[in-house]
Protein backbone atom coordinates (compact mmCIF):
# COMPACT_ATOMS: atom_id res chain seq x y z
CA UNK A 1 0.00 0.00 0.00
CA UNK A 2 2.59 2.26 0.93
CA UNK A 3 4.19 2.15 -2.37
CA UNK A 4 0.98 2.52 -4.18
CA UNK A 5 0.38 6.29 -2.05
CA UNK A 6 3.93 7.07 -2.34
CA UNK A 7 4.67 5.76 -6.01
CA UNK A 8 8.38 5.67 -7.41
CA UNK A 9 6.74 6.52 -10.43
CA UNK A 10 4.18 9.67 -11.64
CA UNK A 11 1.84 6.34 -13.19
CA UNK A 12 2.13 4.91 -9.44
CA UNK A 13 2.90 1.12 -9.94
CA UNK A 14 4.08 0.13 -13.36
CA UNK A 15 2.92 -3.43 -12.94
CA UNK A 16 -0.52 -2.57 -11.99
CA UNK A 17 -0.64 0.69 -13.95
CA UNK A 18 0.16 -1.53 -17.58
CA UNK A 19 -1.22 -4.85 -16.93
CA UNK A 20 -4.67 -3.72 -17.80
CA UNK A 21 -3.34 -2.12 -20.95
CA UNK A 22 -1.21 -5.10 -22.11
CA UNK A 23 -3.08 -7.92 -20.30
CA UNK A 24 -4.65 -9.04 -23.90
CA UNK A 25 -2.28 -7.73 -26.12
CA UNK A 26 0.20 -11.01 -27.08
CA UNK A 27 4.22 -10.25 -26.85
CA UNK A 28 7.24 -10.20 -24.75
CA UNK A 29 6.03 -6.99 -22.36
CA UNK A 30 2.55 -8.93 -21.70
CA UNK A 31 5.01 -12.24 -20.87
CA UNK A 32 6.75 -10.07 -18.17
CA UNK A 33 3.83 -8.57 -16.53
CA UNK A 34 2.23 -11.68 -16.58
CA UNK A 35 5.86 -13.48 -15.08
CA UNK A 36 5.80 -10.59 -12.78
CA UNK A 37 1.94 -10.87 -11.66
CA UNK A 38 2.50 -14.47 -11.21
CA UNK A 39 5.59 -14.21 -9.02
CA UNK A 40 4.31 -11.67 -6.71
CA UNK A 41 1.03 -13.88 -6.36
CA UNK A 42 3.27 -16.66 -5.16
CA UNK A 43 5.17 -14.01 -2.65
CA UNK A 44 1.69 -13.68 -1.17
CA UNK A 45 1.17 -17.32 -1.37
CA UNK A 46 4.00 -18.63 0.65
CA UNK A 47 3.57 -15.64 2.93
CA UNK A 48 0.02 -16.64 3.98
CA UNK A 49 1.61 -20.40 4.20
CA UNK A 50 4.43 -19.38 6.60
CA UNK A 51 1.90 -16.80 8.90
CA UNK A 52 -0.50 -20.40 8.88
CA UNK A 53 2.26 -22.45 9.91
CA UNK A 54 3.40 -19.77 12.06
CA UNK A 55 -0.05 -19.48 14.17
CA UNK A 56 0.13 -16.25 13.22
CA UNK A 57 -3.10 -16.17 11.23
CA UNK A 58 -5.27 -19.25 11.61
CA UNK A 59 -6.38 -21.34 8.51
CA UNK A 60 -6.72 -20.02 5.32
CA UNK A 61 -6.42 -21.44 1.80
CA UNK A 62 -3.21 -19.16 0.56
CA UNK A 63 -3.77 -19.14 -3.19
CA UNK A 64 -6.90 -17.63 -2.66
CA UNK A 65 -5.77 -15.19 -0.30
CA UNK A 66 -2.85 -14.00 -2.15
CA UNK A 67 -5.42 -13.61 -5.15
CA UNK A 68 -7.78 -11.47 -3.07
CA UNK A 69 -4.87 -9.21 -1.89
CA UNK A 70 -2.98 -8.69 -5.27
CA UNK A 71 -6.39 -7.60 -6.46
CA UNK A 72 -6.89 -5.06 -3.93
CA UNK A 73 -3.51 -3.67 -4.66
CA UNK A 74 -3.95 -3.95 -8.42
CA UNK A 75 -7.28 -1.60 -7.75
CA UNK A 76 -5.57 0.68 -5.36
CA UNK A 77 -3.16 2.01 -7.92
CA UNK A 78 -5.47 3.53 -10.58
CA UNK A 79 -7.97 4.30 -7.45
CA UNK A 80 -5.15 6.90 -6.62
CA UNK A 81 -3.97 8.12 -9.32
CA UNK A 82 -7.92 9.40 -10.07
CA UNK A 83 -7.72 11.09 -7.11
CA UNK A 84 -9.52 8.60 -4.39
CA UNK A 85 -7.72 8.66 -1.26
CA UNK A 86 -10.41 6.88 0.81
CA UNK A 87 -9.11 3.46 -1.66
CA UNK A 88 -6.01 3.00 0.69
CA UNK A 89 -8.05 3.08 3.74
CA UNK A 90 -11.01 0.67 2.39
CA UNK A 91 -8.24 -1.79 0.95
CA UNK A 92 -6.63 -1.70 4.51
CA UNK A 93 -10.19 -2.94 5.86
CA UNK A 94 -10.38 -5.67 2.90
CA UNK A 95 -7.10 -7.11 3.76
CA UNK A 96 -8.36 -6.49 7.67
CA UNK A 97 -11.48 -8.29 6.99
CA UNK A 98 -9.88 -10.96 5.12
CA UNK A 99 -6.95 -12.06 7.85
CA UNK A 100 -9.63 -11.67 10.90
CA UNK A 101 -12.09 -14.59 9.02
CA UNK A 102 -8.73 -16.38 9.26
Amino acid sequence: MDYAVQPLFPGGCFWSANLPIFDSRPGSLRDALLAQQRAWVTILATEFRRAVAAGEIADIDPETAAFQVGAELNGVNPALRLGDDDSVTMAWQVVDSLLDAA
